[in-house]
């Protein structure tokens, strides 16, 4: 059975030289709907799942909100930038790799904030 994202707004990046911007604002506004639905059915607010799930709706409402800002004021540009997302995201490494470096020009120390995630799920997986 297909999952109903993918059968609202089908995943830009299986093909990322085809992808649009038009594709990724459906299918992160089609993400932060699905998942919206899903925070109502987590009896505790502020559990870590259910904290888990807000985040996906906000940072997919942020994608989507953005996509559609770049797709109104830079639509000369919105496709070219949709295609290296999904060229990046398909490849994998950029998601590692690039807020690192953006991080450096923003003068801000990626390894303090790496250390402080990693030290952060080692006190989680104790306390479980």
């Amino acid at each position: 059975m297909t999952h109903p994202v993918n059968a609202a707004a089908p995943d830009p990046v299986a093909h990322p030289e085809q992808a649009t911007a038009q594709a990724f604002a459906r299918r992160y506004a089609a993400s932060a709907v699905y998942n919206t639905g899903r925070l109502h059915q987590d009896p505790d607010p502020g559990s870590p799942a259910w904290t888990q799930v807000l985040t996906a709706v906000v940072a997919n409402y942020t994608a989507a909100h953005l996509f559609r800002a770049l797709i109104q004021h830079a639509p000369e540009h919105a496709d070219q930038v949709a295609r290296e997302l999904a060229s990046g995201l398909e490849d994998g490494g950029h998601v590692h790799e690039m807020p690192w470096e953006w991080l450096d020009e923003y003068g801000i120390d990626p390894e303090v904030l790496h250390t402080a995630g990693d030290q952060a799920a080692h006190v989680a997986r104790a306390d479980a």
